[in-house]
């Protein structure tokens, strides 16, 4: 009874445009009031929720990601791929997706990614030339890459909630994320071939020279993060503390970063680390709830008839991920639905890191297609295309990733392999 109000309850909350985070947690105080259950257990639950070392990383790699874009290293890294990537077809495209990856190599956040790279690429592009819907389709659909190579806030809250490497996920996510990346870059490649978009420079060593001897710093902190993890020098909510203080050197390397930029990233980190935890504390209530009132194991029994085989589960999640990522934000999927579907797969001996993977992945091309589409409003927003022309423009990019996802839970080594190596 109280399950079956709670639900109902956080639709009709949701209806009426609440903030999902408070639509949550209404329903979790209401529904334990209606049905007599202890209230207080909803905010005991919350506090232990946001007690946790591995959540300590959500805000500093935001922070981190706030800073690379006010201390310069974003420019820096642009000129640096133009320098290499320019003489070619398309240069400025193939850049927007190489630009992408490493941006979010650093700050694992998709939405980040699309807000400094659009507004820095998209006017270049559109006065190169490149067809404004399809600069911003390309700024769209590279920035979810962000969230599947290391790393990743959303693989931060899966870890958390499994109860599993957070660092393995994120070394999960490397061929995956790779080879989504080098698929762009042969489709941008191809496209702008067809379409006669030309080079953006010319091949030019001292150039290259010259943009390395500043781009290349920059360049490191995804390989200084990724490396530490991979050889067990630090964990990831330490990598984010590195990724933190290697930005601010950097900042101080390039003589850019001022002491109010210090404290506006600060600001806008801690706002956006207050919406996404609100969510986390309210979503391990809801399935606090859940499990107490025997919800977990009335699912687990439910599917545990149908006599699923790992594979065909993972399909399952698949599909349910790209429909949960069409209406929900990806961490607030990962947050909902992991708790409900953790003792399925722990049942069906499904590896886990493959499965955050997956689901992580899957979840991400969410953000490129509507009703919610961050990804694609965020690119709407700084080119001034409307969504449903990107959203037309992103289809190729969206099949690209459909694919890959497929890829992967046919192959489960593309997921496992690199995770370990680092045993």
């Amino acid at each position: 009874m109280i399950i079956l109000t709670m639900f109902i309850l956080l639709f009709l909350l949701i209806a009426t445009g609440i903030p999902l985070a408070m639509a949550i947690a209404l329903s979790c105080i209401v529904s334990l009031w209606i049905g007599g259950g202890s209230i207080l257990q909803v905010f005991q639950t919350m506090w232990t929720t946001a007690d946790s070392w591995v959540l300590l990383a959500i805000p500093l790699f935001m922070l981190a990601g706030e800073l690379m874009d006010r201390a310069g290293v974003l420019k820096r890294l642009i000129r640096l791929c133009n320098a290499v990537l320019g003489p070619l077809p398309g240069a400025l495209a193939i850049v927007n997706v190489v630009v992408s990856m490493i941006f979010g190599g650093a700050s694992g956040s998709a939405i980040a990614d699309t807000s400094a790279v659009g507004s820095t690429l998209i006017p270049i592009m559109e006065d190169e030339g490149y067809g404004l819907s399809f600069s911003a389709a390309i700024t769209a659909a590279s920035s979810p890459i962000g969230i599947i190579i290391p790393p990743s806030i959303p693989m931060v809250f899966f870890g958390w909630i499994a109860g599993v490497s957070v660092g393995d996920l994120f070394l999960g996510g490397m061929i995956p994320g790779i080879l989504v990346g080098v698929s762009q870059i042969i489709y941008c490649y191809f496209i702008s071939r067809k379409r006669g978009y030309r080079a953006h420079s010319v091949f030019s060593i001292k150039e290259i020279f010259s943009a390395s001897k500043e781009g290349l710093p920059a360049l490191f902190a995804p390989v200084l993060l990724i490396g530490g993890i991979l050889f067990g020098i630090f964990t990831p909510t330490e990598a984010a503390a590195v990724a933190v203080v290697y930005t601010l050197l950097l900042g101080l390397f390039y003589r850019e970063l001022r002491i109010k930029d210090f404290f506006q990233s600060i600001a806008a980190s801690a706002k956006t680390t207050g919406m996404v935890m609100f969510v986390a504390v309210a979503a391990s209530a809801f399935a606090y709830i859940i499990n107490m009132e025997g919800g977990i194991e009335l699912i687990s029994g439910l599917i545990s008839q149908f006599k699923l085989t790992p594979t065909f589960f993972l399909f399952i999640l698949f599909v349910l991920s790209l429909l949960l990522g069409m209406f929900i934000g990806v961490n607030e999927s990962i947050l909902i639905a992991v708790p409900v579907l953790l003792p399925v797969m722990n049942e069906l001996g499904i590896d886990l890191i493959h499965a955050g993977v997956v689901m992580v992945a899957s979840l991400a091309i969410g953000l490129l297609t509507p009703p919610v589409a961050l990804c694609t409003f965020i690119a709407s927003s700084v080119s001034g295309c409307s969504v449903e022309e990107i959203t037309k423009a992103s289809i190729p990019f969206i099949i690209i990733f459909i694919i890959i996802v497929i890829t992967m839970i046919t192959f489960p080594a593309m997921v496992t392999y690199v995770p370990n190596l680092s045993l």
